[in-house]
């Protein structure tokens, strides 16, 4: 019953969103202020609720997660009274002030980013990153029903260890709904996350309109940020908007000392660092500085901030104690101390900028990372700095010393440098410069300060910095093409529909919108769409896939497991998991075959099911494996040019 699942999800997310609102009415007056903090209050409510009943084996229950959502929204409705202004009152009184080039604009961001969603529900297009780990881990959670435990998605590297905040919010999501939808969509949930918290916070730092609206379209256009890795289940993005949404509710607390907004902040750092590991240093500097600057106001909300610390524990620790608790390091396994286990061979932690600056900068442009993807992001760096030395005020010199911090630890990181010589898997320089997002987004905040801070010949020099990332960063991100990026036309179309339809509407009816019926009206509306869009998802997953310019490897096994291989069996397959097979419900099984698995395992897999071995060999990367010996004298039932196929009758 897609409809009926489709459903469970919008009326959760309505549910835990209006939660949120609730919570955050009570900490600030401001619309704006109050949507960030509630979708801080709505994503840690999810995690918590997903991770508690996992415990139980509950964790992805679309029954279980609709009563949690529901009786977290009765438990906020019951102990927190109602605001003097809704939510609603603000919005229409926002849209009653707003000239009519203002209605057009604001139609027009709606329209494009609505477009841009439409198109990646036509065309999903996951990279391999996705497909072979994070969207496995989501689908292995949604079928045990325990998100955040250990499951092996690529055999001999342990993923799971990693933070996985981001997999268990796409479990949560993917568990009411049973489609890969949630998947998809989120990525566009994230980046509104993005804009409105970059937005809120330069304007609560009192940057001026135009530089605070470059800086923040700028980042949202990044294309390391968004689409380089296609579009999914990655985490850069995520941990950036919940970075940033931290920073801008840090921002906003110390704008009139509203301290209030501390709690929030904290669940969003949380949130960033439990995605991903790189955020955690200027998260912990934004919270940090924060707090201090409240220190004389904490007393009055030492309960609900002790409430919020605990959940950030819970939500952002989790993982870090884990890994202290079962191999010794709490960034195992990228580092490993002397007390604990070993990191794997492929961690590779000699791989790093710092270890080989001369031989990485020498290969910057093999692979294209740097001059096709990311030149916006070496101006606002370079940027950053050279403010510092030419206005010499102190928020711009923190600002810089801040990115410097970032650039830094970067080099340090796995996989930031050239390959060593004994590295003999795809040996060229890889860079992730995606990693050093966190420091491209204070770098465009030290700008968008500085262009505040200047006079006016400086305030033009700075505002134009940032009009320029804006622009290389804009025509990068299309340059990207299908499958990552729809062309121009796509969101201008969208924007161009949408905001003559908000010009033309006029008073906009937003109470009636935020009222039960309205809101009742909106989640019947979103979870029919949703159920539509989940209808054909992995055939049109398997279209984009055969497009020559995607190797993808999976849309020949789509159908011919469509036909032939229909009938429900479980999928198992050698070296990786071929994770869309488990279908437009999710409820086939799908799970990779051990890399050192006895041969009697793959006899047994075979019995019980379908064995599909990939003709690509990791070998050289994961380490030797037992298949290609395990497999060879079976006779395949069917074989297209990147796997064999085999099943009970390959064994006779």
């Amino acid at each position: 019953m897609p409809a009926v699942h489709h459903l469970l999800l919008a009326g959760a997310l309505a549910l835990l969103l209006g939660a949120g609102l609730r919570v955050s009415s009570r900490l600030s007056a401001g619309a704006l202020e109050r949507s960030v903090a509630a979708a801080a209050f709505a994503a840690a409510m999810a995690t918590i609720q997903a991770l508690a009943l996992g415990l139980f084996d509950l964790g992805t229950s679309s029954v279980a997660l609709f009563l949690g959502a529901l009786a977290v929204w009765v438990t906020a409705r019951r102990l927190i009274p109602a605001p003097g202004v809704s939510l609603g009152g603000q919005l229409a009184g926002a849209w009653d002030g707003l000239s009519p080039r203002g209605r057009f604009a604001a139609g027009a961001l709606a329209g494009a980013g609505l477009a841009w969603t439409v198109w990646l529900l036509r065309y999903p297009a996951y990279d391999w990153d996705s497909l072979n780990y994070h969207i496995p881990e989501v689908i292995a959670w949604v079928q045990n029903g325990s998100p955040g435990s250990i499951v092996e998605v690529v055999p001999g590297w342990p993923y799971a260890n990693l933070p996985v905040v981001n997999e268990v919010l796409l479990s949560w999501g993917s568990g009411l709904a049973r489609s890969f939808v949630w998947i998809t969509i989120w990525p566009s949930l994230m980046l509104a996350l993005l804009a409105a918290s970059g937005w809120l916070g330069l304007r609560a730092l009192r940057v001026p309109v135009l530089p605070a609206a470059l800086a923040t379209t700028g980042l949202c256009a990044a294309p390391m940020a968004t689409s380089y890795q296609a579009n999914g289940a990655n985490t850069d993005l995520p941990a950036l908007a919940w970075l940033v949404a931290a920073g801008a509710l840090c921002a906003a607390s110390a704008r009139d000392e509203r301290t209030e907004l501390l709690v929030p902040a904290l669940l969003a750092a949380a949130l960033a660092v439990g995605t991903k590991t790189t955020v955690a240093p200027l998260a912990v500097i934004a919270v940090g500085i924060a707090v201090y600057r409240s220190r004389a106001h904490l007393r009055p909300l030492r309960v609900p901030l002790m409430l919020a610390a605990g959940g950030a524990l819970v939500i952002g620790g989790t993982w870090y104690l884990r890994d202290v608790i079962e191999h010794g390091s709490p960034t195992w396994p990228y580092f490993a101390l002397p007390w604990g286990d070993a990191a794997p061979h492929l961690a590779h932690t000699d791989h790093t900028f710092f270890a080989r600056p001369l031989k990485t900068l020498g290969h910057f442009g093999d692979t294209g990372y740097v001059r096709d993807t990311f030149l916006g992001g070496l101006l606002v760096l370079a940027s950053a700095v050279s403010a510092a030395v030419v206005q010499r005020r102190r928020v711009v010199a923190i600002g810089a010393a801040a990115t410097g911090l970032s650039v830094f630890l970067w080099t340090l990181g796995p996989d930031t440098g050239a390959p060593s010589p004994d590295f003999n898997y795809q040996a060229a320089f890889y860079g992730s410069p995606r990693l050093l997002m966190p420091g491209v987004a204070v770098a465009t905040l030290t700008v968008a300060v500085a262009a505040r801070d200047a006079g006016r010949r400086g305030a033009r020099l700075w505002t134009g910095v940032l009009g320029l990332a804006l622009l290389l960063n804009v025509v990068q991100l299309f340059d990207l093409g299908f499958p990552r990026t729809p062309s121009v036309a796509t969101p201008l179309v969208g924007a161009l529909l949408v905001g003559l339809l908000a010009l033309a509407a006029g008073r906009l009816p937003w109470r009636a919108v935020m009222r039960p019926i309205g809101a009742a009206v909106g989640v019947l509306t979103l979870g029919a769409a949703l159920a539509l869009a989940a209808s054909g998802f992995v055939n049109r997953h398997a279209h984009v896939g055969s497009d020559p310019r995607v190797a993808y490897g999976d849309a020949a096994l789509i159908r011919w497991f469509a036909g032939a291989g229909g009938d429900g069996r479980p999928i198992y397959s050698a070296p990786l998991t071929v994770v869309m097979l488990a279908g437009d419900d999710l409820g086939r099984k799908v799970a990779p075959i051990p890399r050192r698995a006895p041969c009697q395992a793959f006899a047994a897999h075979a019995r019980e099911g379908w064995v599909v071995i990939q003709k690509f060999s990791t070998d050289p990367l994961f380490g030797p494996s037992t298949t290609r010996a395990c497999v060879a004298s079976w006779r395949p039932v069917s074989e297209d040019p990147d796997n064999w196929i085999y099943d009970a009758r390959s064994l006779t």
